[in-house]
């Protein structure tokens, strides 16, 4: 799911209909996966 919003810059909306799941789906897990990436020591914060 994270890949379809940000990478396809795709709404929730559209993601949540390719995925055959609710808004509220895409919403919550996009917000854990983004967590997990924010909490995982191992990535380093490039900034361009």
């Amino acid at each position: 799911m994270v890949v379809l919003r940000y990478y396809e810059d795709m709404s929730e909306a559209q993601t949540a209909e390719t995925m055959g799941v609710s808004i509220g789906t895409v919403k919550s897990a996009v917000s854990r996966a983004l967590g997990k990436l924010r909490d995982d020591p191992e990535l380093e914060l490039c900034v361009a």
